[in-house]
């Protein structure tokens, strides 16, 4: 079997590998964004995941393989990433998020 797309839902999506296994992928996106938080004030300035503060929490079924890959947006800024609870298999460049020019 190929590795075709199953669903899709913003920045998730679900893939087949070669064994006919499901692998779920996130696509995280780090980025600047403004949200009006009070009402009475102006808008507040993030960066976040998504659109989102703080970063997001992903429930996994145990032993599902999932990929998880963060791209930093921010101009001329560098990041780092970490995760709770995982049995995690990365290599270095997978540790760093690094701006894509």
């Amino acid at each position: 079997m190929s590795n075709a797309l199953i669903t899709s839902d913003h920045g998730f999506f679900r893939t087949v590998n070669v064994d006919g296994q499901n692998i779920d992928f996130y696509d995280v996106q780090i980025e600047p964004f403004s949200k009006k938080i009070y009402p009475d004030l102006g808008e507040a300035s993030f960066v976040g995941y998504n659109g989102i503060v703080p970063g997001p929490t992903f429930w996994i079924q145990r032993y599902q393989q999932t990929v998880v890959r963060f791209k930093n947006n921010q101009p001329d800024t560098n990041c780092s990433v970490h995760l709770h609870g995982s049995d995690s298999k990365f290599t270095c460049s997978t540790l760093m998020c690094r701006h894509h020019r």
